[in-house]
């Protein structure tokens, strides 16, 4: 009895394992910089993203050697018109976050160049303090709150915490569910009120090509190469249907096979 129940238990697991390796979402894995300027938490850390359709849910990882201590964003194209640079015209420093996005006060002159042809229309900032997602104008100045608050995104409880995950909706950043749709993307980590003057500072870990062993400082920065790509998923009805059939015959051959070891 003990033996058939174990066998029992053992069936059911499998079955339950096959149907959700049938319908788990897909994950892209990424790493970044490589570079340390900052202690590593970001240079040496990785994000795993995933998505149902509708919500990207993103694990990070950070980097072993370092603490999470300063701000991490991450610019997006969404195929929409934005902005090819940060430079003196984005300059909302109301808060860590805001300040975070728009690089380094605009006294300094220093510009953020995103790789050739990426338009920036949304931005998500992390810090220990706060994770959210704002949208950036494509033209004109930008002020303080003139980046527009979209919606909160999660971020880590402590500087030492070893992962965390924050996420956000496709519609949120104007691309529509289900549709497979394509996140360009490109990081920077940064204390917005560091260096001289309390200007900013930016590290030189990120995510994106052309950072270097040395911190950027208060200096210009341009990503090289191409920035980094996320497509979303999109459902196939063969796979539901696949699944679904092959879910439904375990499970029916699984029942039978009790009735009759039941009424032996």
């Amino acid at each position: 009895m003990q033996q058939q129940r174990f066998r029992n238990s053992f069936v059911a697991s499998i079955l339950m394992l096959s149907c959700i390796a049938i319908s788990s979402a897909h994950a892209t894995l990424y790493t970044g910089s490589g570079e340390s300027g900052f202690a590593g938490a970001v240079g040496a850390s990785k994000m795993n993203w995933t998505d149902d359709g509708t919500t990207v849910t993103v694990n990070f990882t950070k980097g072993t050697s370092g603490n999470f201590s300063d701000s991490f964003v991450l610019y997006f194209d969404t195929g929409v018109s934005g902005r090819n640079a940060i430079g003196t015209l984005v300059n909302d420093r109301q808060d860590t976050n805001r300040s975070a996005i728009s690089f380094m006060e605009a006294s300094t002159g220093k510009i953020l160049t995103l790789p050739a042809g990426f338009q920036a229309s949304y931005a998500i900032s992390i810090n220990t303090g706060f994770g959210g997602l704002w949208s950036i104008p494509d033209t004109g100045s930008i002020g303080n709150n003139g980046l527009g608050f979209v919606a909160g995104v999660g971020n880590p409880s402590s500087a030492s915490e070893a992962s965390f995950n924050f996420s956000f909706n496709l519609s949120d950043i104007g691309l529509t569910p289900n549709s497979g749709a394509e996140i360009k993307f490109v990081g920077t980590y940064l204390n917005p009120f560091g260096g001289d003057g309390s200007l900013g500072f930016a590290s030189n870990e990120g995510y994106g090509s052309g950072f270097t062993g040395a911190n950027i400082g208060q200096n210009d920065f341009t990503f090289s190469g191409s920035p980094l790509s996320y497509i979303a998923s999109v459902p196939e009805p063969s796979a539901f249907l696949f699944g679904g059939l092959v879910c439904s015959v375990l499970g029916a051959n699984y029942i039978r096979k009790w009735m009759q070891q039941k009424s032996a």
